[in-house]
């Protein structure tokens, strides 16, 4: 029983359609017997026509190799850089997962992974605290994550400063430069460079003086707050 390439190819996609989709009933305990079955009942065409469907899902699974790992940290990603649990079990697509309990595979990647750490129990991050210990000052949201990122730079060369903020893009957070009114041009053609595209329009300037104006609007508001 001669099978070509072409076909275990089409095969194996269907086998991954058939994962998708359990209700497909096919033979699984002998590869020639499933080529032998998907032969007798033509679907060679019908696989093909419908590999569109899951097309997207296939290739993404298949062509870039993604662990599991891989896509519970993707998803810590997609959130900002942190999750609970419960957030992950929806988030995380765990179809094509050889496993009936994907759920507990999930919660042993967290507790495993090294890039990966608990901030309290059920909350889990993206491990980049080191990174964020080097910067200057750090404000934080109700829930303790990091909400605002400054760095001042006084005279010192601000590529140090842009690149922690390439580090920690994963977080949903601003980033400041705080500089002398005078620095703002030469900020402004760094940030153009190719190595900080990808945060070029997140990281803002503000100057000494910007500073210490929203302070003085800020004693302000918790001056009338207080009455």
């Amino acid at each position: 029983f001669q099978v070509s390439c072409a076909d275990r190819y089409v095969v194996y996609l269907f086998l991954l359609i058939a994962q998708i989709h359990p209700s497909i009933k096919i033979p699984q305990n002998n590869v020639l017997l499933v080529i032998s079955w998907v032969v007798t009942n033509n679907l060679h065409t019908f696989a093909m026509r419908n590999m569109c469907l899951q097309d997207n899902l296939i290739h993404s699974y298949m062509a870039k190799k993604i662990t599991q790992g891989q896509q519970v940290i993707d998803a810590l990603r997609e959130q900002g850089g942190y999750a609970t649990l419960g957030e992950l079990y929806h988030l995380v697509d765990t179809r094509l997962w050889a496993t009936k309990t994907p759920n507990e595979t999930i919660r042993r990647i967290v507790q495993v992974s090294n890039e990966i750490f608990k901030i309290q129990p059920g909350l889990w991050a993206l491990e980049i605290t080191n990174r964020a210990r080097t910067v200057d000052v750090i404000w934080f949201n109700e829930r303790l994550m990091p909400h605002t990122f400054f760095e001042v730079e006084h005279s010192t060369d601000f590529q140090n400063s842009l690149g922690k903020f390439c580090d920690l893009q994963d977080f949903y957070c601003r980033f400041f430069i705080v500089a002398p009114r005078n620095r703002r041009k030469q900020f402004e053609e760094i940030l153009t460079r190719t190595a900080f595209r990808d945060i070029c329009k997140r990281v803002k300037f503000n100057t000494y003086d910007d500073i210490s104006k929203q302070y003085e609007a800020m004693c302000v508001i918790n001056k009338f707050n207080c009455i």
